[in-house]
């Protein structure tokens, strides 16, 4: 489980915890059981996207704080203690990706340099998975940001 408090990521609403499978940030993308951070970018605000979140199977929506008034009467009631809210939903989920690293004894390898990262980084994923199988993950594509890495981070197997 998540350590959403330690995070800045409160419960809106009192209830029952629901288990959080993954991460995401784009409801296109988003799988059953992972929680919906609601990130405004430059053409959408996720926060119009909290709600089918929650019909497409999100176990948690994580929205902006000052959000919650505005989103609580378009989201059903029974889904109410499914919302958490954060001062800084990027921020919160950054923490998080933090906070979760630190929990694990798994060894991380950073490919680094100017160019051919993404390629260096799947040819290494491709020969470490043939040498120990799915004890083996990496970003997917090139996931390497602000945003990507806390992805990719609290989506590991």
């Amino acid at each position: 489980m998540f350590e959403f408090e330690q995070a800045g990521i409160e419960q809106a609403v009192e209830g029952p915890k629901s288990a959080v499978l993954g991460v995401a940030t784009d409801t296109r993308k988003l799988q059953p059981g992972n929680a919906f951070f609601c990130i405004p970018g430059p053409n959408f605000d996720s926060h119009e996207f909290a709600g089918p979140a929650l019909d497409k199977g999100a176990s948690v929506v994580v929205i902006r704080r000052d959000r919650w008034s505005a989103l609580r009467e378009s989201i059903d009631p029974s889904l109410h203690s499914r919302i958490y809210y954060a001062d800084d939903v990027l921020d919160s989920m950054q923490r998080l990706a933090a906070i979760h690293r630190r929990n694990q004894d798994y060894v991380v390898i950073g490919v680094t340099g100017s160019n051919g990262k993404t390629s260096a980084k799947e040819m290494l994923l491709s020969m470490l998975t043939d040498l120990v199988g799915d004890a083996v993950d990496g970003t997917t594509g090139n996931l390497n940001n602000h945003i990507g890495v806390p992805l990719t981070i609290l989506n590991l197997k």
